[in-house]
């Protein structure tokens, strides 16, 4: 895992890490693309919109961010996602008051994911179709049925 970790970590800058965290957080909650503006309005940053699209452009050339379309904002790629996931999200400090259940718990969510996103993408690519997975609730501890639908 650490050597696929490297490969995804390009030693990014501490802004960079932010506007990205950011970026992914804001397009998680809102599902539209993240433009400068919008960024440069929600108190985080002490930058300008023009310096944060040169951060943002940066980052869609390192392959995080990716622009739909010319007038649009910035959008996370599958590389965006998996940096976050295994880099800013291991990076943030867990509460303290935190039970060791808990973080245990959190842990097997993250490898479920994991197990249900990897399934995914190769029954994807396996039938060329959508692929769509729902995670099972925490107290279930297997998949008990896995559909292919057209």
């Amino acid at each position: 895992m650490a050597q696929r970790h490297e490969q995804l970590d390009p030693d990014l800058d501490p802004r960079a890490r932010e506007v990205l965290r950011e970026i992914i957080a804001q397009y998680i909650g809102s599902g539209e693309p993240i433009g400068s503006r919008t960024l440069a309005k929600c108190g985080k940053f002490q930058l300008s919109p023009a310096s944060l699209r040169n951060v943002m452009a940066d980052l869609e050339d390192l392959g995080f961010l990716a622009q739909p379309h010319t007038s649009a904002g910035r959008i996370p790629t599958d590389r965006g996602y998996r940096f976050y996931a295994d880099a800013l999200l291991a990076s943030t400090p867990a509460s303290s008051d935190e039970a060791p259940e808990e973080v245990e718990l959190t842990r097997m969510r993250r490898e479920v994911e994991d197990a249900m996103r990897e399934t995914t993408h190769a029954l994807s690519q396996v039938t060329d179709l959508l692929a769509v997975a729902t995670a099972p609730p925490p107290s279930a501890a297997r998949i008990h049925r896995v559909e292919v639908l057209q």
